[in-house]
């Protein structure tokens, strides 16, 4: 095997074990990806767009920069303010459960933007430097790591769309409002914990 496809597949491997094994990415994606419905596997691949554009500028910022690059700062404010956005999300999908109308196109496109923008802030905080960021600092090629975080990426988007296109399709099989609650639940819940783990 070339040195450049095991760059690659290890990039992709890792992008996808990490975007499904992380609790806090979970709880984002469920309240997102039910409301969203047909449009959950939009909604899964914008989050891992987002979590691709933080890890890379934390990656490209930590190649230029080096060791002097402050990881560990950032890391714990951007872990702070993914349990924050966890809470937020949470409510946000308990409030769904009140709206009386379906919700509308506009409103589809709205969690796809909300999942980028939580995609981001999950793309910078510490845990994508563990296996994104961090082996792509020991590749000696520049070619090579941005190989790395690019297949990274496209792995955790890729992985991410397929998650939430099956919880938007579970839908069909548990009610709606039971499935949305949960996760509302959920997310609130460990939103809390992970502010608390970071503190």
């Amino acid at each position: 095997m070339s040195g450049v496809l095991l760059v690659a597949l290890s990039g992709i491997g890792a992008g996808c074990l990490h975007a499904i094994s992380g609790p806090d990415h979970i709880a984002a994606i469920l309240p997102l990806a039910v409301a969203a419905q047909q449009r959950a596997v939009v909604v899964g691949a914008s989050w891992g767009l987002g979590h691709a554009s933080g890890a890379g500028l934390v990656g490209a910022a930590a190649i230029v920069i080096g060791q002097r690059f402050p990881i560990a700062t950032i890391s714990m404010v951007a872990e702070r303010a993914v349990g924050v956005l966890l809470i937020i999300l949470g409510i946000w999908g308990l409030m769904q459960l009140r709206a009386r109308t379906h919700p509308t196109r506009h409103d589809h496109r709205h969690e796809s933007r909300a999942a980028m923008h939580v995609g981001l802030f999950h793309g910078i905080a510490g845990s994508a430097q563990l296996v994104g960021v961090l082996p792509s600092l020991f590749i000696p090629t520049l070619a090579g790591k941005l190989l790395f975080l690019s297949a990274f990426g496209a792995g955790s988007a890729a992985s991410m769309a397929l998650f939430a296109h099956l919880a938007g399709t579970t839908r069909a099989v548990v009610h709606h409002r039971i499935l949305l609650g949960g996760s509302s639940m959920l997310s609130v819940v460990i939103g809390v914990g992970w502010i608390a783990l970071a503190a």
